[in-house]
């Protein structure tokens, strides 16, 4: 990518040197020479902090940024003796290492997503009748589909989006298609070479097949998102014909229990099903411990009737 660092990204960095740059100026001050500078100099330190836990505590979106975060520990000398904070850092590095993997979405072209996918939405649940009303609204998708696009990648998964919304602008969403359980933002892929080339034809299955690859891909088709989301993805699971299940247990020990489906509604379903599946364990990249808990933790606290209890065996 050409831009390696977010704007939100840059400004917390540049907020925390500011500060850090204020601070040091008392470095060669010991002992302070009166109480004025004294209060001055406690103040400038709770504002080094302060921003320094602002700037390590969010998140990175580019290989670029965690190397920033490696960098200001370094120079701050931030190490496993800060007890009360380096775990916490440690653990958001990590999870930012994770990120890339899926890959991650830059904060701008995540707001421009939200934009976009409400605007969709909105054209997709009129029910108003109205030529002009429903113009309305695709224009407003429209529009909000050619700002996503203008905007600069900071991500692969930046691009990845754009792939995205340009491939269900082009080919519709399946639920609009012959197939049981389509959904808006699941691209409908049986005529992707419709009207096209040879070549098209085959590079849009290639994209397609891209975008089903990645934990990113699977997100943004089976739950309209750009992250995993648990109520969105049980909608997603009872689309795919997967029963979900919470058991507990005689020790009120808890599991998420999930069917395999029929597999017999066509590859279409069957492709569904694994999208669903493979969104649920992380696609490999380590997520999936905690969205099976997430999702188990919504079941127990909003869906009663995909709770079942285990019965205690006769000794």
């Amino acid at each position: 990518m050409r831009f390696h660092t977010t704007p939100e990204f840059a400004a917390r960095l540049t907020a925390w040197r500011d500060a850090y740059a204020a601070h040091d100026v008392f470095a060669d001050d010991d002992p302070p020479r009166n109480e004025d500078r004294s209060a001055a100099e406690e103040s400038a330190g709770k504002l080094e902090y302060s921003t320094l836990e602002d700037f390590l505590i969010a998140p990175a979106f580019t290989p670029t940024e965690i190397l920033r975060k490696l960098e200001v520990m370094r120079t701050r000398d931030v190490g496993a003796g800060w007890t009360d904070h380096y775990p916490r850092y440690m653990a958001q590095i990590e999870r930012d290492l994770m990120e890339q993997q899926r890959p991650c979405v830059s904060p701008g072209m995540s707001q421009l997503f939200d934009v976009w996918r409400e605007a969709v939405r909105a054209v997709n649940e009129d029910h108003d009748g109205s030529d002009e009303h429903g113009k309305h609204l695709g224009d407003a998708a429209s529009a909000a589909g050619l700002a996503l696009h203008a905007a600069p990648c900071f991500t692969p998964g930046d691009f990845l989006t754009k792939v995205f919304v340009e491939m269900l602008g082009e080919h519709g969403g399946t639920n609009w298609g012959a197939e049981p359980g389509g959904f808006p933002f699941e691209i409908e892929r049986r005529q992707l070479g419709e009207g096209l080339g040879i070549n098209d034809g085959a590079a849009q299955e290639a994209y397609f097949r891209d975008l089903h690859d990645t934990d990113l891909g699977c997100c943004l088709m089976a739950l309209g998102r750009l992250d995993f989301e648990p109520a969105a993805w049980l909608a997603a699971a009872d689309r795919a014909g997967l029963a979900v299940t919470v058991v507990i247990g005689p020790d009120e020990g808890q599991a998420l229990w999930v069917g395999m489906g029929g597999a017999g509604g066509g590859p279409v379903q069957i492709e569904r099903e694994q999208r669903v599946q493979r969104l649920l364990t992380g696609n490999g990249g380590g997520f999936g411990t905690a969205r099976s808990a997430a999702v188990g933790a919504y079941i127990v606290a909003n869906e009663p009737s995909r709770i079942a209890r285990a019965m205690a065996c006769a000794s």
